[in-house]
């Protein structure tokens, strides 16, 4: 590992010391060491393209992959569908770390993988609404749904809109809110009765955003999900943009200098041991 982060400072924009700190967020999601080595070329990329330091980087995609139950072999695909969704809708990675936090692990048992439910953080970002909020905001969807209470099943029995196909799964987002705009029909998404409807059956809290979800339309939500569908190499096409400039530069060198650093201060450090113990 530590042959591994000093490669890493001696050839990226990243020091030694920052690709340590990085791989000691995967040994906290429980990476074994072969794992994290693995790991570290994705998640640099996906700090170059979010402009954020790789440990942050690293813990914010461990999170979400433990939210989501998602498989060591997995974070290559994770991290690119990450920059693809930061870089095409109103939201950043630090916002969608926040908001997988809150809807991940409920995402997972209601059966959604990471393509649909990014989809809907992205669409629920081009309403406004970013970060926790909308983790929150989706979580409360998801509960309503997969719960299906009395109010949810008032709500959408009296709509004739189905939650769940035949295998009793919860269908694709974009199919409810198909379905219920659909049956909204001339009434319209801007309707009072439509507002009421939302709030009736998700609450006061998910309620009216479930309504900006049926305003954004499934089209939106159809068309972010299809872009997740095929994000190979995302992240490292963006992280090559983003670091072909001056402060890229800038970047590397000062890497390299960490690492010249650290190669000098291991020449002497034997030599000031001694020192110090005769000192003592």
């Amino acid at each position: 590992l530590e042959s591994a982060a000093r490669e890493l400072g001696k050839t990226t924009q990243f020091s030694a010391s920052q690709a340590a700190e990085a791989m000691a967020f995967f040994a906290q999601a429980g990476f074994d060491s072969t794992k994290i080595i693995e790991a570290m070329p994705a998640t640099l990329n996906l700090a170059a393209a979010g402009q954020l330091e790789m440990g942050q980087a690293a813990d914010i995609v461990a999170k979400i992959m433990g939210g989501m139950g998602l498989e060591a072999a997995e974070l290559g695909n994770t991290v690119d569908i990450l920059a693809k969704a930061f870089t095409t809708s109103n939201t950043d990675l630090v916002q969608l770390g926040d908001a997988m936090k809150f809807v991940g692990p409920v995402a997972k048992i209601a059966g959604k993988d990471m393509s649909e439910t990014v989809a809907v953080l992205q669409t629920m970002a081009q309403a406004g609404l970013q970060g926790g909020l909308a983790g929150t905001a989706f979580r409360g969807i998801l509960a309503k749904l997969a719960g299906n209470g009395k109010e949810v099943s008032s709500v959408f029995g009296f709509l004739g809109v189905k939650i769940k196909d035949v295998d009793g799964n919860l269908r694709n987002t974009a199919d409810i809110v198909e379905d219920f705009n659909r049956a909204l029909g001339e009434k319209g998404v801007e309707s009072a009765d439509a507002m009421g409807m939302a709030i009736k059956a998700f609450g006061l809290r998910a309620g009216p955003w479930f309504t900006a979800l049926l305003e954004k339309g499934a089209g939106t939500i159809r068309d972010f999900e299809s872009a997740l569908d095929d994000v190979g190499g995302t992240a490292d096409n963006i992280a090559k943009v983003q670091m072909d400039t001056l402060t890229g530069s800038f970047k590397k060198m000062w890497s390299q200098i960490s690492e010249s650093a650290i190669k000098i201060g291991g020449i002497f450090m034997p030599m000031i041991e001694r020192m110090a113990a005769g000192i003592e």
